[in-house]
């Protein structure tokens, strides 16, 4: 019997500055948590050309990021690697509506290239002394069952499918077996408590001389989450709204973006020591984001890109 270790790890909210992507509507926004599942290779993710998860390490996955419907170029690239010529995955993801729970996952198709799947988690509670389980093949390998206590739990289970159960909370030996037979490639015993979502996916690749098919697992509180909107009427008002909650006493630092593109928005996500505001590239600032600089006490106005992003005449409204 061939035992796989399961991996258990969650990345941080390195994409939290998409707060300031430009929506179709206000607060239409669902959340997105982005797993790595290609083993083996460290990547930089980039969203519509810029670089918003640098470093992402295998077999993790990211905090919540709220995301704005729409459409968006993702490019997967090995780290370091140019995204125009090295890109492992370039694939447009649609977030096709508000108030969705998605994980958008990175993994191997069947014939072992790399891809991304979007699944919609279902994360409204569970019943009394109940777990969820959600059971999703995203590996280089074979139709597989998937068994609880020598019982099949999700039968016939093909890349990129799952399935989603509520079970009462317990410990349980699971095991993935190759479709209809007892050919065992996984075992482990877990234990699913009480109004918990558990999410398990089968990655890696499972042919060849040398596999490395890998379960990926992790957990999340079922209502735990809750639910509030940062919003304006404006995209330039909804900044101002996250720089009022994250910022209510001030900050001696204020970055500014162009508001016709997120790409420098999203890459100064790193910065932590003021908030981020979007303005037009040329022409009037709205008196908005004028008013919450005078708010904020800030010194320094810092413009993220060059003058082709924020002219000066723009930078001389903003410190004048």
């Amino acid at each position: 019997m061939k035992r796989i270790s399961i991996l258990i790890g969650v990345v941080g909210a390195l994409l939290a500055s998409l707060l300031v992507l430009p929506a179709s509507g206000v607060g239409d926004t669902s959340d997105v948590q982005v797993v790595h599942g290609v083993p083996g290779l460290t990547v930089d993710v980039y969203v519509d050309g810029g670089k918003a998860l640098p470093s992402f390490a295998p077999n993790t996955r990211t905090d919540a990021i709220p995301f704005p419907a729409g459409s968006y170029e993702i490019k997967v690239v090995p780290e370091g690697g140019d995204p125009a010529t090295d890109a492992v995955i370039t694939q447009t993801v649609e977030v096709p509506a508000a108030g969705l729970d998605i994980d958008l996952v990175a993994h191997y198709d069947g014939s072992g290239t790399p891809v991304l799947t979007a699944f919609v988690n279902d994360v409204s509670p569970t019943g009394d002394n109940k777990a969820r389980l959600n059971a999703r093949h995203t590996a280089n390998a074979p139709t597989v069952d998937i068994r609880a206590n020598g019982g099949i739990v999700f039968g016939g289970v093909s890349n990129p499918d799952g399935g989603t159960t509520e079970v009462p909370a317990a410990t349980y030996d699971v095991d993935i077996v190759a479709a209809g037979t007892t050919s065992e490639v996984f075992q482990a015993d877990l234990a699913l408590a009480e109004g918990k979502s558990y999410y398990a996916y089968a990655v890696g690749n499972l042919s060849g001389t040398t596999p490395d098919f890998t379960v990926y697992l992790f957990s999340e509180e079922l209502g735990s989450k809750s639910s509030s909107r940062l919003a304006g009427a404006t995209r330039f008002e909804t900044a101002v709204a996250i720089s009022k909650s994250q910022f209510p006493e001030g900050s001696n630092t204020v970055y500014v973006a162009r508001s016709d593109n997120q790409v420098d928005a999203v890459a100064g996500g790193v910065l932590t020591d003021g908030p981020i505001l979007i303005v037009p590239s040329t022409g009037d600032v709205p008196q908005v984001v004028l008013d919450e600089i005078k708010r904020l006490g800030a010194k320094n106005v810092v413009a993220l890109g060059g003058s082709a992003a924020i002219s000066d005449e723009v930078l001389a409204q903003l410190v004048g």
